[in-house]
């Protein structure tokens, strides 16, 4: 964005002045110390909107302005709109980013849950904000957002791939509290049954043509969006959130038969489990890949590989896994 590099003007004194006569002194203007005031604090809303520090170019911008320039004016008024702008997107939305049909704050579902996604933009109650389709110079305002959906498998393999949507508005839009902005989003097919979790991440800006907030101009580059991450798992996933060590245990009776939830437990036990319980679960894992069917070890290995995280060997293939554990025992 440009911003005015507000300078003053030198004038140099006329080549003939007599510098030496008697009685004439180089007298500076009155108005001379109240500019260069002004451009010193003009040059501190320059630092300030570089920290993105909306409170200290408020705290500027309250002073007066006696004896700025016309072109110092016009460099107050656009830092005004700049600081205006900044303080719309630190604190004055409830919600700007996306959503789901069961609000914001729940983040996990079934595979086949409805979700209904949406981009929401709401202001704080008491706060009108006009986003404008159209600005100057034939700008429009854009929306971008940026879906990445990666889907985990019961192999252990998984495919991640990325969706990049481009949004107008048909026309300005007017928000309030309790009347947002709200851009529906299309989730991709949803998987099929060889995929266990589906995670799903969501980023994205806008950048804004033109923003009216409470009446006065707010410049801003963009507004980003809080990113959002939503997941997927198998339907009576809950269960096994609960107490994903017993139901890893239980499911280890049997891991051919269950190996979807030794999959699944080992995912939460590896995010919320305590160090013992991961421990344990490991030593479960690594009995399976010592004497377990061979079918199963690919999905043993990715649970094994999740749940050491940075402790994990190297190599990954069974045989690492049995040496790594070995020395651990010593």
């Amino acid at each position: 964005m440009w911003l005015p590099l507000l300078l003053l003007a030198c004038h140099s004194a006329p080549a003939d002045r007599p510098e030496d006569a008697p009685g004439l002194e180089n007298t500076p203007s009155p108005a001379a110390p109240a500019q260069d005031f002004h451009q010193r604090q003009l040059q501190q809303l320059a630092e300030a909107h570089r920290a993105r520090d909306w409170r200290r170019m408020q705290q500027i911008l309250s002073l007066a302005r006696s004896g700025a320039t016309p072109e110092q004016r016009k460099g107050y008024d656009v830092y005004a709109s700049l600081m205006r702008g900044l303080r719309a997107v630190d604190e004055q939305f409830v919600l700007r980013g996306f959503t789901t049909l069961a609000g914001a704050e729940k983040r996990e579902f079934e595979m086949d849950a409805k979700l209904e996604l949406a981009l929401v933009l709401e202001p704080k109650s008491g706060h009108e904000m006009l986003l404008r389709a159209k600005g100057e110079q034939g700008a429009r305002t854009l929306i971008t957002v940026r879906a990445s959906i990666e889907d985990f498998r019961i192999d252990g393999t998984s495919t991640r791939f990325e969706e990049p949507i481009v949004r107008g508005l048909a026309g300005d839009v007017i928000l309030r509290a309790g009347k947002p902005l709200q851009l529906p989003l299309q989730e991709p097919a949803v998987p099929g049954p060889e995929v266990l979790v589906r995670v799903m991440r969501f980023s994205g800006a806008m950048r804004p043509a033109g923003l009216v907030v409470d009446g006065e101009e707010a410049m801003t580059v963009q507004l980003p969006l809080t990113p959002f991450e939503l997941r997927r798992f198998p339907k009576g996933f809950a269960s096994v959130r609960k107490n994903p060590s017993l139901i890893l245990s239980n499911a280890l009776v049997d891991p051919r038969r269950y190996l979807g939830h030794i999959f699944v437990a080992s995912w939460f036990l590896s995010e919320s489990g305590s160090e013992v319980q991961q421990s344990k679960a490991i030593g479960q894992l690594i009995e399976v890949l010592r004497v377990g069917a061979p079918d199963t070890h690919r999905c043993v290995l990715a649970c094994l590989a999740r749940l050491a995280g940075e402790q994990a060997p190297k190599a990954r293939d069974r045989e690492a896994w049995l040496s790594w554990w070995a020395l651990r025992q010593r």
